[in-house]
């Protein structure tokens, strides 16, 4: 039985038996070495200290031949003691590189099985690909089986239903190059009334149209779909939006028109150009007159810069005005009627102004011809043109002969066109290059072939003038300001004058490049642009004194041209 050990009373008098059958700590035995003067290594262990202090004791009892057999002893304890710790570190390497190849061996098996999981769905999905290859296939026989069964049973009804349709022929309304939308409107109404089928209706509408009708039908992409043939021939006789509103705001009675007649046809073209517009509410019909109004009231400049917009809000429309005229850093000043720069008010009056200028062929000792004169008359009608206020603007009867004029069918009619619109080039900005598509087409080594570019360049040139383009006369007094661009086919000018804050245009000008200018760099082009301004505007320029202007987009253009020569 172990008890526990009395160090001092064991120090005072040692027993081996005490000491192998005693209770001690690792501190105790450390102890009573340290009594007995005994050395020992820092990392001894417990049982090799108790071992050691043993072999001491028994040593002064026994012989020089005992203590050499305690010393064998201890050294073969030693010595199992190490080959235990060395068999465990051996135990512990051996787990150790068991379970590395435990580790190893599950990550090739989850390798593999990845590997098969991959190929397995790799497989799942080449068939399933296959699979539905195989279902395209069969769907597109089935689809061209029943095409063919359809083509097959559509040929030998097609004749018959034709032959049905054509005595409705002779029912249908004539096409008028007049009046297209009401054409329209009873060709649908009578093929309604007899329920023929809708598709069937472009082919029914060839025998009934004119000659430059069908020329128009031909030219589209999609001449078998009637609301296609409908909106394309409508778009060549200009039946658009705008088209309806002009019509509507410059409907007057003609001689032949009886009161009733005409009061009866203005609230039909009203209804027309709302139609056109989407119009379907109070509200929207409220916005759009009131819009109308608007921007009859609002400076040229500003009323162009919100045209370009496309706004049709009203409230939106005046913020645009409004931040214009911020731009500009002035308000906006709308005037309804202005003094001719250069005139007094107390010259504006009629009839001082008559006296004046009756006063100065007096004394030029000039006659008049009473017939062919008109006093006190704001405006003049001068050579194709509307002049006085202050202001330029094209003759309304000129601009309603390019508004109404029909799509060109040959080479003859698009020059024609094109001269009837150019004469009034300078009052709409990028001529040049609007009308570039149609340009093309007047040279005789180009096939004339009506695209829907040249036709979208045919509206665009009527939409510039059916804006009511105003021109600023000029102010000799006030400098001139010059805007320039250019793009890759053609350049523009803008020759501008500030009044109130706002710049009014005083004419535009632009140019198409020929085939050498084309390939100049960009800078050269905007520079060219600059050129060809100064030289269209000279002779405004020549009677100004005042400093010049110049505007254009190019960051790259440092030009001065106080160190050049006059250009001629």
């Amino acid at each position: 039985m172990s008890h526990e050990l009395n160090l001092d009373a064991f120090c005072s008098n040692p027993s081996v038996a005490e000491l192998q059958t005693a209770k001690v700590t690792k501190d105790d035995l450390k102890y009573i070495a340290r009594q007995f003067d005994l050395s020992y290594p820092s990392d001894i262990r417990k049982e090799e200290l108790r071992t050691q202090i043993l072999v001491h004791l028994g040593g002064k009892a026994t012989s020089a031949a005992s203590q050499h057999d305690a010393s064998l002893m201890l050294e073969l304890e030693k010595l199992k003691l190490m080959a235990a710790r060395e068999e465990r570190e051996a135990a512990r390497e051996r787990e150790r590189e068991e379970r590395e190849l435990r580790r190893e061996e599950l990550a090739f098996e989850k390798e593999k099985a990845e590997r098969d999981l991959a190929y397995v769905k790799e497989k799942e999905e080449k068939e399933r690909e296959e699979k539905e290859k195989e279902r395209e296939e069969r769907e597109k026989e089935r689809i061209h089986e029943t095409q063919l069964t359809q083509l097959k049973s559509r040929s030998t009804t097609t004749a018959d239903l034709k032959q049905k349709l054509t005595k409705y022929l002779s029912l249908l309304p004539q096409f008028s190059d007049k009046d297209p939308e009401t054409f329209f409107g009873q060709f649908e109404d009578t093929a309604v009334h007899f329920e023929l089928p809708r598709e069937d209706w472009p082919w029914l509408l060839k025998p009934k149209l004119s000659q430059k009708a069908l020329t128009i039908l031909n030219g589209l992409e999609n001449n078998t779909d009637y609301d296609c043939v409908k909106q394309g021939i409508q778009a060549a006789y200009s039946i658009t939006t705008e088209g309806y509103r002009q019509s509507f705001r410059k409907m007057f009675k003609t001689p032949q028109q009886t009161y009733l007649e005409f009061a009866s046809e203005k609230p039909r073209a009203l209804k027309r150009w709302l139609k056109s517009a989407a119009i379907t509410t109070y509200d929207e019909l409220v916005n759009l007159l009131a819009l109308e109004e608007f921007m009859r009231k609002l400076p040229y400049s500003v009323m162009l810069h919100i045209t370009n917009k496309e706004e049709t809000d009203l409230l939106k429309a005046a913020q645009l005005a409004d931040l214009f005229s911020l731009v500009n850093r002035k308000a906006t000043s709308d005037k309804l009627t202005e003094t001719p720069s250069g005139w007094s008010s107390h010259e504006c009056s009629g009839p001082l102004r008559s006296q004046n200028v009756l006063s100065r062929l007096q004394e030029a000792n000039l006659t008049v011809k009473l017939a062919k004169s008109t006093f006190g008359a704001a405006t003049v009608s001068y050579l194709g043109h509307q002049i006085g206020q202050g202001s330029v603007r094209p003759k309304t009867a000129n601009v309603d002969a390019v508004l109404k004029y029909p799509t060109p069918t040959t080479r003859r009619e698009l020059r024609r066109f094109l001269g009837m619109a150019g004469f009034y080039r300078r009052f709409c900005p990028n001529f040049a290059d609007a009308a570039g598509p149609l340009t093309r087409l007047t040279c005789g080594n180009v096939a004339y072939e009506w695209t829907p570019a040249c036709q979208h360049a045919f509206n665009q040139l009527k939409n510039l003038l059916a804006r009511e383009p105003v021109l600023r006369a000029a102010d000799f007094s006030k400098p001139f300001i010059i805007h320039t661009d250019a793009s890759d086919h053609a350049s523009g000018a803008a020759l501008l004058q500030e009044s109130d804050g706002i710049f009014h245009p005083v004419a535009y000008h632009s140019e198409k490049f020929n085939i050498h200018q084309k390939n100049y760099s960009t800078i050269e082009k905007e520079l060219l642009a600059i050129i060809s301004a100064i030289k269209k505007f000279e002779y405004y320029l020549q009677s100004n004194t005042q400093p010049l202007q110049i505007y254009t987009d190019h960051n790259n253009q440092p030009f001065d041209f106080s160190q050049q020569e006059p250009l001629h």
